[in-house]
């Protein structure tokens, strides 16, 4: 590439190449370079380990927090998903948490773009599609959910077993950090910056479309909730309602 030169350029599915690579970069190692290898392997995954450590650790707590912390919803979420289950993450500024929390260690298992709004929904009806037998858990936030909306109408008309869970944390949360990096250029109160989507009733804009859903605000019911969604094998909304002020792993929490 242009920022990154190369005397050979691979094409290949990456996890076999880089398992390819590594078996036959070891062999070109003198004994003196694969001793060096295995130390710094070994401290790295110890500084690995403890970075896991000290995350888990934040993550607990305030743990039963209502609203929920987005640290907990993807704990529980994760705990509930059946084995096969294929994860679509639209959660945008909380896909920090997703990916922090969730392990996928089989291809095909998660699926994620940010690219644009309104992609996870209609993207988890052509993955269930496409996937038969394997439970798909659409993970997206409300705004997000408001820019693909129509996709319901697909899922009920077609029966698509998709469960999805909209974390619902009331607004736009990248827009609300963004401003947040600006103090000094705060706007009134009582501005209306077009962030906040306040009460928006998902379960009612799911039932005008043929679906049937529930709302989350006790974080004890999230695992049951998704596993019972999940085993009836039809489209479903959960309309999981987390903490506004967290924005995303690792960012400052804004405030009130």
């Amino acid at each position: 590439s242009r920022d990154c030169p190369a005397d050979i350029a691979l094409f290949a599915n990456p996890k076999d190449t880089l398992i390819e690579l590594t078996s036959n970069i070891k062999k070109m190692m003198s004994s003196t370079q694969l001793e060096t290898f295995q130390k710094r392997f070994g401290r790295l995954k110890n500084l690995h380990n403890q970075i896991k450590e000290s995350r888990d650790a934040d993550f607990k707590k305030e743990w039963n927090d209502v609203p929920v912390r987005p640290s907990r919803a993807i704990k529980e979420i994760a705990d509930a998903l059946p084995q096969r289950a294929i994860v679509v993450d639209e959660a945008v500024m909380l896909t920090s948490y997703v990916e922090t929390i969730m392990e996928f260690s089989e291809a095909g298992s998660y699926f994620s773009s940010n690219a644009c709004l309104g992609w996870g929904l209609s993207a988890s009806l052509g993955i269930s599609l496409a996937s038969p037998g394997s439970p798909v858990v659409a993970l997206v936030g409300d705004g997000s959910t408001i820019f693909g909306i129509q996709s319901l109408w697909t899922a009920a008309k077609y029966q698509i077993p998709v469960t999805i869970i909209v974390l619902n944390n009331k607004g736009y949360a990248a827009i609300k950090w963004a401003f947040s990096m600006y103090p000094d250029r705060a706007s009134s109160e009582d501005d209306d910056l077009g962030y906040n989507l306040g009460e928006v009733n998902f379960l009612k804009l799911a039932e005008a479309f043929g679906i049937s859903g529930e709302r989350i605000e006790d974080p004890s019911l999230i695992g049951p909730v998704i596993q019972k969604a999940i085993s009836e094998n039809m489209p479903t909304l959960i309309d999981l309602i987390v903490d506004p002020k967290d924005v995303g792993y690792g960012l400052p929490s804004l405030p009130e």
